[in-house]
């Protein structure tokens, strides 16, 4: 399934040149703690094609334009990072044994995005890797609830509850449902978004936090369905998830009264 992220990614990059973008990604999801060091991979075919590759790293948070992060061109001598992410000294690459790995250290609620890696090879674009990262605090100031299991029949509707409490903050209030499975990676299935914090929220004027609450409906649930569905609150300066939701579907059978088969005689 290509995630939301990608096609907003290839479009911009569509609409700023006449490249052919090819999706071959694998996504990954990677939740991490604030101060943790990560790494993420991405790997390339050292072929005749590809001797005059170069191979990039673009970091996209949601609601915003993609940042290029690195250039990476083997056969080129090119190695280098752009910008604030080589003033930071927390991004480095890794790229012997034709790998274009990003290694983030202490990693902070501002590295929570999705990570996109390319290969670019005169007018195609291949897009490798996406790796959704998301950091959460230590001290979290929100708190997020979710029910375990959701068990229903095949075709029934199901509506997914998210239960938020987030201090009364100034900035923006954003949550994300995610979707993990055994046969994808975790991607993102919708975002409500931008809002100020509070908003379609109570509060009662004299606690110090609000309280909402939101929802995902799932239409004629069938086994593409199934899965662990997490709710992500980036509020106060945090992200934090959910312990997510498992929807599972129940068979009903309707077993034969024994002598049934025989009841109409040859």
């Amino acid at each position: 399934m290509i995630q939301p992220s990608t096609v907003l990614f290839v479009l911009s990059l569509v609409s700023a040149s006449k490249a052919q973008v090819n999706l071959h990604e694998r996504n990954h999801f990677l939740l991490a703690a604030a101060g943790d060091n990560i790494t993420l991979k991405c790997s390339y075919e050292d072929n005749s094609k590809l001797h005059g590759a170069t191979h990039h790293w673009y970091k996209q948070s949601l609601g915003t334009k993609p940042k290029l992060i690195s250039s990476f061109a083997k056969y080129h001598l090119i190695e280098s990072l752009q910008g604030e992410f080589n003033k930071s000294r927390r991004f480095t690459l890794d790229t012997e044994h034709d790998q274009n790995n990003l290694n983030i250290k202490h990693v902070q609620m501002s590295d929570s995005a999705v990570y996109l890696c390319i290969s670019c090879f005169l007018h195609d674009l291949d897009v490798i890797e996406s790796v959704t990262v998301i950091v959460k605090s230590l001290s979290p100031t929100v708190k997020v609830r979710q029910s375990p299991h959701e068990e229903t029949e095949p075709g029934n509707n199901v509506t997914l509850n998210c239960s938020v409490q987030t201090e009364r903050c100034e900035g923006q209030h954003r949550v994300h449902w995610f979707k993990q499975s055994e046969e994808s990676a975790a991607g993102v299935l919708y975002s409500h978004g931008g809002g100020r914090v509070g908003d379609g929220c109570k509060n009662n004027g004299k606690s110090p936090t609000n309280s909402c609450v939101y929802s995902l409906p799932i239409h004629n649930v069938n086994s593409e369905q199934t899965g662990t569905y997490y709710c992500a609150v980036a509020a106060c300066g945090q992200v934090l998830f959910g312990n997510g939701t498992r929807i599972t579907i129940k068979y009903s059978f309707i077993r034969a009264r024994v002598g049934d088969c025989n009841s109409h005689p040859m």
